[in-house]
C-alpha cells in the first residue's frame, strides 16, 4: 500500500503521525528505528493494513512485479 492510499484511509491526525515516523532518520535497526517501527505498526493496527513494503512505489512498479 502507498502513502497516498494511506491517506485516503486514515484520519488526518493518524496520517500526520505515520509519515513523521516513517521519514524520520534513524540507523537501521537501532533501539530508536525499532520503537519508531513499533508505533508505525500500532498506528496501522487500528485500520487493519499491514506494514507496507515500499509506500513510495509508483503503479508502473507494481505492474512490473507481476510478471
Amino acid at each position: 500500500m502507498r502513502l497516498e492510499e494511506l491517506e485516503e484511509i486514515m484520519s488526518p491526525e493518524d496520517f500526520k503521525e505515520f509519515e513523521a515516523l516513517y521519514f524520520a532518520k534513524e540507523d537501521v535497526y537501532s533501539p530508536q528505528w525499532y520503537i519508531l517501527q513499533e508505533m508505525m505498526e500500532k498506528i496501522l493496527a487500528k485500520y487493519g493494513v499491514d506494514t507496507p513494503d515500499n509506500p513510495h512505489e509508483t503503479e508502473d512498479e507494481e505492474d512490473e512485479e507481476d510478471f
